[in-house]
């Protein structure tokens, strides 16, 4: 049988506004996603016992339909989650730190399926009979990172292959470090309620990281299991261990001067959502700015975005006309109807000082489908460890003989309007990101304090 593989058909990332003041209106993405259908999932072992301070690994099998183990293509869909991170946390590929004692439950999920593992984390010297899986001690456990660990690529079988990481090669020349933050973060640490989530604690080097980012967009990893695809210029995303979220390393976004080159990644979701939550940590090098060289294009950049399946389309949270933020979406079928139009209400709020003082900011994006023709998009907006502040609303209406579209993936960045000034190098850093079913959990991140 041959599975359709998953693509994305981007547009020119480098076009201009339609208007100077207006929304963007020439970076329409699309995105098709489809799975191998999964029938079941089993964990191994289902029970153990460990010290603290020491790991085991779990094994995860993934099977289709037919009851029979499927490819290593839906380990793009494998996630695993700690039930409590600070007794016991998880990696991408299934091994369980024990942090302190207590118990934990060790899900994880492909599809619509999922397996789970009870962990017992003891004191030292406290396990009388050897645990189900072999463990290995940790050279160093901390708590000061008490995130899940971020869901890429994890096991399909019970049998795992290691490779050592490559450093891409790239012929340009490294850009002029951008200023660095001059404050730090203990922050809030993953929710573990996350369809997908990474918050960059797992890759020891950026080589490591870039083998979950599809070739085809800088990175060195299989387009079929890489958790971040499509997109471009991943040469310019780094693992960044001087600049720390809540302990761990983060993501570092270099926007170099003299061009507008910026690095953009997408991740498709196990499957579309009707409601969709987007929670990203993030940080600008202090003086960060969207203007630039060119008279015939807005000052704006596309910090985060959402895909809407079956449909050529997306939405955005772009930082816009220099000192604004706004909210919106809008889509069109593969033929160039428009499904979807973008009525936007203007622009957002003014900015603070989130892009000048090098502090963390939380950025919370609910997408609903509200009816079979309506939808609403909302932004929470706040310095990070404060209460989220809600700063815009924004809805639309499908166009006559057209339905709302679900989400059906996120971005971390999408296209930045400007070139650069020549020595204007700067920089973004993603702490985490989490994107959770607001099916499953009406308000995960309690912005309107209810229960997650």
């Amino acid at each position: 049988m041959l599975f359709p593989v998953l693509l994305l058909a981007a547009a020119a990332c480098s076009g201009t506004e339609s208007s100077l003041l207006g929304s963007d209106v020439t970076d329409p993405t699309t995105l098709t996603s489809r799975f191998v259908p999964v029938g079941g999932v089993t964990v191994s072992p289902a029970d153990a016992s460990i010290e603290t301070g020491r790991s085991l690994t779990l094994s995860a099998t993934i099977l289709g339909k037919n009851g029979q183990p499927v490819t290593a293509v839906n380990s793009l869909t494998t996630r695993w989650v700690s039930s409590d991170t600070m007794v016991a946390k998880v990696s991408g590929s299934g091994v369980v730190v024990a942090l302190q004692p207590g118990t934990a439950t060790i899900k994880v999920t492909s599809g619509n399926e999922s397996a789970s593992s009870t962990v017992k984390v003891h004191a030292p010297g406290t396990v009388s009979t050897a645990p189900t899986s072999s463990t290995e001690p940790v050279a160093s456990t901390t708590t000061s990172s008490t995130a899940s660990e971020p869901t890429t690529s994890s096991t399909s079988t019970s049998t795992t292959a290691t490779s050592t990481p490559t450093t891409p090669t790239t012929t340009t020349t490294a850009p002029t470090p951008a200023p660095a933050p001059v404050t730090s973060s203990t922050g809030q640490g993953l929710s573990g309620l996350a369809l997908l989530s990474d918050d960059f604690s797992e890759y020891s080097s950026t080589a490591a990281f870039l083998q979950q980012v599809s070739v085809n967009v800088g990175g060195t990893g299989n387009y079929l299991t890489a958790m971040y695809h499509d997109g471009r210029n991943a040469q310019l995303a780094s693992i960044d261990p001087t600049v720390l979220y809540n302990g761990h390393a983060t993501l570092k976004y270099t926007q170099p001067g003299g061009t507008g080159a910026t690095p953009e990644l997408w991740v498709t979701l196990p499957s579309s959502i009707k409601t969709m939550w987007l929670r990203a940590k993030i940080r600008f090098s202090p003086g960060y700015t969207t203007t630039g060289t060119l008279t015939n294009s807005s000052n704006a950049y596309k910090l985060l975005g959402w895909q809407l399946a079956g449909v050529n389309g997306s939405g955005r949270l772009e930082i816009t006309n220099t000192t604004q933020y706004d909210l919106y979406w809008s889509a069109a079928t593969y033929s160039g109807a428009t499904a979807v139009p973008n009525t936007d209400a203007g622009g957002g709020p003014s900015v603070a000082t989130e892009w000048q003082d090098g502090g963390w900011y939380d950025y919370i994006i609910e997408y609903t489908v509200t009816s079979a023709t309506t939808g609403v998009a909302r932004a929470w907006i706040t310095r990070d460890g404060q209460t989220p502040r809600l700063v815009m609303t924004r809805n639309r209406t499908a166009a006559s003989g057209y339905t709302m579209p679900s989400a059906n993936g996120v971005s971390l960045g999408m296209n930045f309007n400007q070139v650069r000034t020549a020595t204007q190098n700067q920089a973004l850093w993603y702490g985490q990101w989490e994107v959770v079913d607001g099916g499953a959990h009406p308000d995960p991140f309690r912005v309107n304090g209810g229960q997650n």
